[in-house]
């Protein structure tokens, strides 16, 4: 057995393991339509996913670019590099991607993380909503409590309370209701119709501004960091290149060839992972598999994080018209200023932690896609 083999393996019963024992299908492609009635869980993951039924379990899906319509009876759990949700979820919608649209009724909970995140005036939450993002705007009804940390925010529509805001922009739009307090902290103080209505307190606490440089030297890069963080990253990399060229070139390619599904991919595995294992942990006949996937999820984030800076190597190269291919010196040469120029890149504030958070997305579920087997139109990778 082939070491892709049994890393494949154990990948595979470590994800059947974590799934309810109630989810009767799953379903995989490049392009992937859900239609009709659905009466168990529904897994999906594809290039472009496209749900329009009444699924009457929980829907778990991951693509490139994803539109679920429809209603879901429990909770949704998704991940795309887009991300248009405008069913009704009966409990909680948990999602991930580069941009997410909320249009529907959501029964209870709330939690997504995106570059951009946008709930339309039709958008109902029942509970708590919780978004982390470059951009929110929200224009729907929110039950509350609400919790935002973006970089830039525009509420409208109709919030309760507490509503806690932190951002570099905060805006409130004419007609905006909000029942309750209104807590939120950003540099200046936000931009606030004057016909919006607030039944509660406002609570204003400034915080530096995000993109202002550090006020002493050395408060903010540290050269002696950058290198041990380069140097590591590239002998790790350096490493798996020797080992495992095919499996590099492979998820280099699913990068470079598929990146939104490589997107949601990484983000399905990232954000469901930890919530598997600590459900994995509570049920006694799963603690040692729970306990083999926490030692192993670090190991693939590092892995996806080496294939990201393989990506950007060669896509660099590319941009300028080096020949890196068959150069191993070249290739590696190309790795370490590629890891330098994320490392410097994710020392800038805001920007620096969404580089970080898409390198570890697209570098893992890239990873995982040529872990999985043969790309569209190309021959097989070995590991």
């Amino acid at each position: 057995m082939t070491a892709r083999t049994l890393i494949c393996r154990v990948l595979a019963l470590a994800l059947v393991a974590t799934l309810p024992l109630s989810a009767r299908a799953a379903d995989t492609g490049r392009n992937v339509v859900e239609r009709g009635m659905v009466p168990h869980d529904e897994y999906l993951a594809g290039a472009d996913v496209d749900v329009n039924a009444e699924i009457l379990g929980d829907l778990v899906a991951a693509g490139g670019r994803m539109n679920v319509d429809g209603r879901v009876a429990s909770d949704l759990t998704a991940a795309a590099g887009r991300l248009d949700v405008r069913a009704d979820i009966g409990d909680d919608a948990r999602l991930a991607g580069g941009s997410i649209t909320i249009g529907g009724r959501v029964g209870d909970q709330v939690a997504a993380a995106a570059g951009s995140i946008d709930l339309l005036p039709g958008a109902q939450v029942g509970g708590r909503t919780w978004l982390m993002a470059g951009s929110v705007h929200v224009a729907g009804r929110l039950r509350g409590p609400v919790y935002i940390h973006a970089g830039a925010v525009t509420l409208g529509g109709h919030l309760t309370g507490p509503v806690d805001v932190t951002a570099d922009h905060l805006r409130i739009l004419p007609g905006t209701r909000i029942d309750g307090d209104l807590r939120y902290h950003t540099p200046q103080q936000a931009q606030i119709a004057a016909d919006a209505d607030i039944a509660g307190n406002v609570v204003f606490n400034r915080i530096g501004d995000h993109g202002s440089r550090p006020a002493h030297p050395g408060d903010g890069l540290s050269f002696t960091g950058l290198a041990l963080f380069v140097a590591s990253l590239f002998l790790a990399g350096a490493l798996l290149q020797a080992l495992f060229p095919g499996f590099v070139a492979g998820g280099t390619a699913d990068a470079q060839e598929r990146p939104l599904l490589s997107l949601g991919v990484g983000a399905l595995a990232l954000f469901v992972t930890p919530v598997a294992i600590i459900v994995a942990l509570v049920l006694v006949i799963t603690i040692p598999l729970a306990l083999a996937a926490l030692a192993l999820l670090p190991v693939v984030l590092l892995i996806g994080y080496l294939v990201f800076g393989f990506f950007v190597a060669e896509h660099g190269a590319r941009l300028l018209r080096v020949e890196i291919a068959g150069h191993g010196g070249r290739r590696l040469l190309a790795f370490a200023i590629a890891l330098l120029g994320l490392g410097l890149v994710q020392e800038l504030p805001w920007i620096g932690g969404l580089v970080l958070l898409a390198a570890l997305l697209i570098g893992t579920g890239a990873a995982l896609l040529a872990l999985g087997g043969r790309r569209p139109g190309a021959a097989s990778n070995t590991f």
